[in-house]
């Protein structure tokens, strides 16, 4: 027995988040008719001028990010890739569309962007979403966020092997000679700093509530010794004793694994002597709070150091 239309059209909404535009109706059969009685009876819904909603189907961001891309053509683009993508700490909820042509879209939930170019190396597809290349959505959103965020995008990225440290520079170098906002941070960024000596953007954002503080420049993957053999911290003043700094990320660190192995790690530590500072993201966002944590036994470590003297086991 054959599909109805309907029955054709809803069952190929499931891989497009529950979403289908006029032209897929009418290619499965559905007529403008029944697709407006439908719409009228509060079965589908219209989300955007082209674009149509299964009711049943619960709205996410995802939805909304493929909803843009079916009516613009274009890709999802700046802080709205950066959630498409992953990373920590943004949770900017607008929606961003670049295309790479002339357009008359205007839409008061969507910022559209007309870029010169979209070449492969900034196209993607993420949670089968046309989006940004993550290189290109750190680009595009440089300009917009501040300089320290951006090194985190950047840290976190090279972390997760989306792209690389020349990968980066040479798209950059393209941009800048092209005027886009972003390029000149960058270039910046890869002038005055080692990104990618780190596994996450964290640590910059700590060292440099610490130095802005007055305190020493802390150690980046620092290896010391321990009672089970040597291990590599990722910041750490060296000590003695060793003021270990270890993050608990909410996307990273997550499962009962994991959480274990972080545990018995610390645990490692502390009985080899370490201070373990244990830094989530709030507190990463809260120099106040970290200071007030960290202080005392910084305020000795960094008075002996000058003393040249060491510290009372």
């Amino acid at each position: 027995m054959t599909d109805s239309p309907i029955i054709r059209l809803e069952r190929f909404t499931a891989r497009q988040y529950g979403l289908f535009t006029r032209t897929q109706a009418r290619t499965a059969g559905v007529t403008d008719r029944v697709l407006a009685h439908r719409v009228a009876t509060g079965q589908w819904e219209r989300i955007l001028p082209t674009v149509f909603r299964i009711a049943a189907v619960t709205p996410t961001f995802r939805q909304r990010a493929f909803a843009g891309t079916l009516w613009s053509g274009g890709v999802v683009s700046h802080t709205a890739a950066t959630r498409l993508w992953g990373f920590e700490d943004m949770t900017d909820a607008g929606m961003h569309i670049a295309v790479a042509r002339k357009h008359g879209l205007r839409h008061p939930d969507i910022v559209v962007h007309t870029t010169r170019e979209l070449i492969a190396a900034d196209r993607a597809v993420v949670h089968r979403i046309p989006v940004t290349s993550a290189l290109r959505t750190v680009l595009d959103v440089a300009h917009l966020l501040e300089v320290g965020t951006v090194e985190r995008l950047i840290e976190e990225a090279l972390r997760r092997r989306l792209f690389s440290v020349g990968q980066l520079r040479w798209r950059a170098e393209t941009h800048l000679g092209q005027g886009v906002g972003g390029a000149a941070t960058i270039a910046t960024l890869l002038r005055q700093q080692d990104l990618g000596k780190t596994d996450s953007g964290w640590e910059v954002r700590v060292a440099r509530i610490l130095t802005e503080a007055g305190y020493p420049e802390p150690q980046r993957q620092l290896e010391i010794q321990t009672i089970d053999g040597r291990r590599t911290v990722d910041l750490a003043y060296p000590g003695p004793p060793v003021i270990a700094f270890e993050y608990d990320s909410d996307q990273w660190h997550s499962g009962v694994r994991r959480r274990h192995a972080d545990a018995a790690r610390r645990n490692v530590l502390r009985l080899s002597g370490c201070v373990v500072i244990e830094v989530t993201s709030d507190l990463a966002r809260d120099p106040a709070r970290l200071l007030g944590l960290v202080g005392p036994s910084l305020t000795e470590l960094t008075v002996l150091m000058h003393r040249g003297g060491t510290p009372a086991r």
